[in-house]
C-alpha cells in the first residue's frame, strides 16, 4: 500500500486535524467527539468559587457571563493556550462557522501584531455567531459585571497582558484586589541609580481598574560586580524539568542535522525544488525550536549537551524510504501531536506558547514526511513498498513500548507531557485518524 491513498483522507491541513485529535482527546482521553453528549452553554451560571489552570486562574472557566457561550478560547498566536466547550455547538451552518473561526485563528498566525498587542486574544462561538475578543473594551462588554475572581483576572490579561496566579486576586468590598507587586514600574534610567515601585491592581465591578503602589525597590548603584559572578546550583526538583527541556533542545539539535542530511541526500537522486526548500525551511524551524528548548532548560537550571553523529555517506531510495518512515510518518507525526498536548496543558501561558510554535512547525514536518513517503512510493516496486510499511507498523509498535514508560509527575505538570497511559491514547488515536 503507497502513501498517496492516505494522503487524500487528510480533511484540511494536517495542523487543523492534529489539533482538532488532541483537544478531544484532552478533554475526553480521546473519545469519538461524534458521540459525546451535548456541551452545556458557558458562563450560564455564576460559579462558587475560582477556577485554576496550572497555576494561574483560567482564562476560559469560572465566568458568569451576560450572553453564555458553547465554546471558548485564550488563544496564543493562532493557536489555543486554553478552551472550553465545543467548537460550533448548535450551530445550523457548521462548516461555515468552522471557517469563520479558522479565518480568525490564520489572520492572527499571519499578522499576530494586528490582532492584540500581546499576541492573545479570545475566540468565541454562540451558535452560528462566530467572534474574537481583542481589545479591553470587547472584553469588559463580553464579560458584563465583573461578578467573578476568574472575570477579574481576564480583564488583567486584556489590560495589562500579565495573567493573575491563582490565590493572587482577593474579593474586596468594591470589587478584586491583587496581591501586592503584580505591577512593577521603573523610575530613573537603567545605567544610574533607579528606583523599581510595585503596585497592586483593584478591578471594580464594571471593569476600571486602578493601580496601588505598594512598595518601592532601590538599585543600579550596588558597585562592582565581580567578572565571574557564580549562580547558585539549582534545586534537585527543578533539574528534573531542566533536563527534560535540555534534551528536548539535543534532540532539536539533533533535527537540523537530519534535515541537512535529507535534503542532501534527495538532492542527490534529483528530488522537486519544493520539497529541497522544505527540508531547508524544516532546518531553519528546528534550530529555533532547540534556542526555545534551550531557554526553558537554562530557567530550570539545566543546560543541553553537544549533539554528535556520524552522517551517512550515500543513501539509496528505499533506505530514504525506511527512515522517513521510521522517523517521519510515525515519529514525527506523534511528536507533533505531543507538541499540540503540550501547547494546551502545560503550566505556564509562555511554555505553552513555546509548545504552540513548535507544534505548528512539527505538523508541517509531518505533512513533509507524507509529502515524502508519496514521492518514495512512486520510485520503489511493490515490495519495497510493502517493507516500507512494514518499517513503519515497526516503528508505531517501539514508540508504544517506550511510552508505557512512566514519566515524572513534574515534568507532567510543568512541561505539559501526556502521563504513559494518556500517550498510549494518544498515539492509537493519532494511528486511527491519521494513518
Amino acid at each position: 500500500m503507497s502513501f498517496r491513498p492516505q494522503r487524500e483522507k487528510l480533511a484540511g491541513p494536517l495542523g487543523v486535524r492534529i489539533a482538532a485529535l488532541v483537544a478531544s482527546c484532552s478533554a475526553v482521553g480521546c473519545s469519538d467527539p461524534s458521540s459525546l453528549p451535548d456541551a452545556p452553554e458557558i458562563g450560564a451560571e455564576s460559579p462558587s468559587s475560582a477556577i485554576c489552570a496550572g497555576s494561574s486562574f483560567s482564562m476560559v472557566e469560572g465566568l458568569h457571563l451576560p450572553k453564555p457561550v458553547h465554546y471558548l478560547a485564550w488563544d496564543y498566536s493562532g493557536s489555543p493556550s486554553e478552551e472550553a466547550g465545543r467548537i460550533c455547538e448548535s450551530a445550523e451552518e457548521v462548516a461555515a462557522c468552522g471557517a469563520a473561526l479558522a479565518a480568525i485563528r490564520a489572520d492572527a498566525t499571519t499578522n499576530v501584531a494586528a490582532v492584540t498587542h500581546y499576541n492573545d486574544y479570545h475566540v468565541y462561538t454562540r451558535h452560528d455567531e462566530v467572534g474574537p475578543l481583542v481589545s479591553a473594551d470587547e472584553v469588559l462588554e463580553f464579560l458584563g459585571r465583573i461578578d467573578t475572581a476568574n472575570e477579574a483576572a481576564v480583564v488583567l490579561q486584556a489590560k495589562y497582558g500579565v495573567r493573575a496566579g491563582c490565590g493572587k486576586v482577593s474579593v474586596v468590598d468594591d470589587g478584586y484586589l491583587t496581591a501586592p507587586g503584580f505591577l512593577s514600574r521603573q523610575v530613573g534610567p537603567i545605567s544610574d541609580c533607579w528606583t523599581q515601585e510595585f503596585f497592586a491592581v483593584h478591578v471594580s465591578y464594571d471593569g476600571t481598574t486602578s493601580e496601588r503602589l505598594s512598595s518601592t525597590w532601590s538599585a543600579g548603584c550596588i558597585g562592582r560586580r565581580p567578572a565571574v559572578l557564580l549562580e547558585g546550583a539549582a534545586s534537585d526538583p527543578r533539574l528534573v524539568v531542566g533536563s527534560h527541556f535540555a534534551r528536548a533542545a539535543e534532540l532539536e539539535l539533533a533535527a537540523v542535522a537530519a534535515f541537512a542530511e535529507l535534503e542532501h541526500a534527495l538532492a542527490s537522486h534529483g528530488a522537486p525544488s519544493r520539497l529541497l526548500e522544505r527540508c531547508r525551511a524544516a532546518r531553519r524551524e528546528e534550530i529555533r525550536h532547540a534556542a526555545l528548548m534551550t531557554e526553558l532548560a537554562l530557567r530550570h537550571g539545566s543546560a543541553p549537551e553537544a549533539v554528535r553523529f556520524a552522517p551517512q555517506a550515500r543513501w539509496t531510495v528505499l533506505e530514504l524510504a525506511l527512515e522517513n518512515a521510521r522517523e517521519g510518518t510515525s515519529r514525527e507525526l506523534f511528536g507533533a501531536a505531543v507538541a499540540a498536548w503540550q501547547a494546551r496543558t502545560a503550566a505556564s501561558a509562555d511554555t505553552r506558547a513555546c509548545f504552540a510554535e513548535v507544534a505548528r512547525d512539527e505538523a508541517a514536518h509531518a505533512q513533509l514526511s507524507l509529502d515524502l513517503a508519496a514521492w518514495f512510493s512512486q520510485r520503489l516496486s511493490r515490495a519495497n513498498r510493502a517493507l516500507v510499511d512494514d518499517e513503519r507498523e515497526r516503528s508505531f509498535q517501539e514508540l508504544d513500548r517506550e511510552l508505557a514508560e512512566p514519566v515524572d509527575d513534574q515534568v507532567v505538570e510543568v512541561a505539559g507531557m501526556p502521563s504513559a497511559s494518556r500517550a498510549q491514547q494518544l498515539l492509537r488515536a493519532v494511528r486511527a485518524a491519521l494513518t
